[in-house]
């Protein structure tokens, strides 16, 4: 009986991922589904439907971007499977769908993405043997970075630096791989080459042209150095970051680990000074982008007050309504469901609002105040959030064991992708 329960709910996830209009989400529902029947042993009936995802990827134009994002997602998904053989044969067929893509520029996009997962899957050696079907230098480079990180993560340090010698000279994954080689040293005790080699980085990142694409690596490099303990070299790096919103980023991510230190009035200090240099910028959506990214970190942190104040002073409307978002989410998610509510109600942009009160009714479906997020949800002007909203009922219901409510909900959802979504999460927690 619970065999044949739990295969009937995966049938009703694959029926409604078929009728997904939209080929890239089907394409995409049908790799999830498969990944969750080969973590059960399904192999033949997993593989069947990474089959069918492949064939839906096929058929997209060539030159549509989601044909690469569709790719993407199944290749992650096939790199996620712990079956050897059948993730050798998937490989093959989905480089095969790759290469035939015509436009190049996505082709490279598509390759990398796939040579990306061959090396989180181990099998390095094809990895690098692939690398040499890209043409693009960015695509390359960024295949070639995640091989480094993997023999990096192996101990593999030398070989992980002659891959390095592959990528542009003056690159800003080249900095990346760096990084990532002395992180792995620093894990390793090794403070001497590690202090080296991210010397190296930054020596090779003043040399980069592009001021965006410098500003980046430096960014890079604060983020890399603070994480690793070294808050004071990364500070440097970050106050000399010319790009103010990438300094501002710096800043934050530095701010957030004293914050986590507890070391609260460094962080408060570092947020300052991050909003001082936000407010000094001259581009408004830039200005904009950087004061919603302090509020975020601020709410994050459960200062709500100082993210509400910072909201007051975002000009872009957009970016004024997607802090917003963030403020309601963060209150939800700590319990504090009227206040998340009252934000959410009062964001004027029809999409953000929608957005706000489905973080809400998500949270109160968690939380097992499922009339009030059946209130929440009636609020909710887009179809879709509203239809997220049973997804994430069915989900709670189903971590409470009632597997018959669960299913219930799921029948009732109208958009397809949604219905697969919730039928698959019922289907993984499924017991008789």
């Amino acid at each position: 009986m619970y065999l044949k329960s739990k295969e009937i709910i995966y049938e009703k996830a694959l029926t409604a991922a078929l009728d997904i209009l939209n080929e890239g989400d089907r394409a995409q529902v049908l790799a999830l589904i498969a990944e969750s029947l080969i973590a059960e042993g399904k192999l033949v009936e997993g593989g069947k439907i990474f089959t069918k995802a492949l064939t839906v990827i096929k058929k997209i134009d060539n030159d549509r971007v989601f044909k690469v994002e569709a790719l993407t997602i199944v290749v992650e998904s096939i790199g996620n499977s712990k079956e050897f053989s059948l993730k050798e044969a998937l490989y093959k067929k989905i480089f095969n769908v790759g290469q035939g893509i015509t436009n190049k520029s996505l082709q490279h996009a598509a390759l990398s993405a796939i040579i990306s997962s061959y090396a989180r899957s181990g099998k390095l050696k094809e990895a690098l043997e692939s690398v040499d079907s890209i043409e693009e230098g960015w695509f390359r480079a960024v295949s070639l970075v995640a091989i480094v990180k993997e023999l990096a993560a192996a101990g593999e340090i030398e070989e992980a630096l002659s891959v390095v010698k592959r990528i542009e000279k003056v690159h800003i994954s080249r900095v990346s791989a760096l990084l990532i080689i002395a992180e792995a040293l620093s894990k390793q005790n090794d403070s001497v080459w590690s202090k080296k080699l991210y010397e190296k980085a930054l020596l090779l990142s003043q040399k980069i042209g592009d001021s965006s694409d410098k500003a980046s690596a430096w960014l890079e490099i604060a983020n890399s150095l603070a994480v690793n303990g070294d808050l004071a070299q990364a500070l440097d790096v970050a106050e000399n970051i010319h790009e103010p919103l990438y300094r501002v980023r710096a800043l934050v991510s530095i701010a957030k680990i004293f914050n986590a230190k507890k070391n609260i009035d460094k962080s408060k200090s570092l947020y300052e000074q991050a909003i001082y240099v936000a407010g000094n910028m001259e581009n408004i959506l830039f200005k904009s982008r950087a004061l919603l990214e302090i509020s975020e970190a601020l709410a994050d942190n459960e200062d709500f007050e100082g993210a509400l104040d910072l909201v007051k002073v975002i000009e872009d409307n957009y970016c004024q309504a997607e802090a917003l978002v963030s403020i309601s989410k963060h209150l939800a998610d700590d319990g504090e469901f009227d206040r998340a509510l009252s934000i959410s109600r009062g964001i004027e942009e029809d999409l953000f609002r929608s957005s706000g009160l489905f973080a809400v009714a998500e949270a109160l479906a968690y939380s097992g105040n499922f009339k009030k997020a059946l209130a929440v949800r009636e609020e909710i002007d887009d179809e879709y959030c509203k239809e997220q909203v049973s997804v994430a009922l069915a989900k709670a219901f189903c971590g409470m064991g009632n597997f018959k409510k669960a299913l219930a909900v799921a029948e009732k959802i109208k958009d397809k992708g949604c219905q697969a979504e919730a039928f698959l999460a019922i289907a993984r927690e499924f017991k008789n």
